[in-house]
């Protein structure tokens, strides 16, 4: 553990996986674009779970988020797996 910041670099997010188009990354992560993170800090990415419309057979939904900086120690990514449950829409009342 140490007691500088860490200087994260150029982050990279990107989302794989057969079912990637049912997330999204929204906004901007709080990781910022070359910043530092302090000891103990935290990094925040939004994920939303929005299945399209090509895909709307209710079901089970899987992809990975991969999150990758400039300045990553033995350039490793780090994989985040994501997961959803689709349930088919409600027609008109």
């Amino acid at each position: 553990v140490g007691t500088a910041a860490l200087i994260l670099g150029t982050p990279v997010f990107a989302l794989d996986g057969i079912d990637r188009a049912d997330f999204e990354i929204v906004g901007t992560p709080t990781c910022g674009d070359g910043g530092s993170l302090a000891p103990n800090g935290a990094c925040q990415i939004v994920v939303r779970f929005r299945p399209t419309a090509a895909n709307a057979t209710p079901g089970n939904r899987a992809a990975t988020l991969t999150v990758s900086f400039a300045n990553n120690p033995g350039g490793a990514s780090r994989q985040i797996a994501l997961a959803g449950q689709a349930t088919a829409a409600l027609g008109p009342q």
